[in-house]
């Protein structure tokens, strides 16, 4: 059972970027356009708290993707490096024989 979820652990994200990726993809077109409504409505006059509240919002976005890149890198990291330095994540005990871990993890 622990293996399963440790399986998990490491595919679940991969499949769902995947699919994000996929779909992005697929539905460029649609996504084209709204991006150019955005443009479209950053270009047009508004007073002058309308734009404040526009930057305060554009502020917060920009906030909270930095932070979502540096879980990205640090879960990346995390991921990759241990395993060039010999140190292994994930659950490794063999089911046949619980002394003896796997050769090949």
């Amino acid at each position: 059972m622990l293996a399963t979820i440790d399986n998990l652990q490491f595919s679940l994200p991969m499949v769902t970027a995947t699919m994000k990726l996929v779909i992005i993809w697929r539905k460029k077109s649609d996504l084209i356009l709204v991006l150019n409504m955005i443009a479209d409505d950053w270009l047009k006059a508004k007073t002058d708290e309308e734009l404040h509240v526009m930057i305060k919002h554009t502020q917060n976005a920009r906030v909270i993707n930095i932070f979502g890149y540096i879980f990205m890198t640090i879960g990346y990291s995390l991921l990759v490096f241990p395993p060039i330095f010999g140190i292994s994540l994930r659950y490794m005990t063999n089911t046949t024989n619980p002394v003896k871990i796997l050769p090949l993890h």
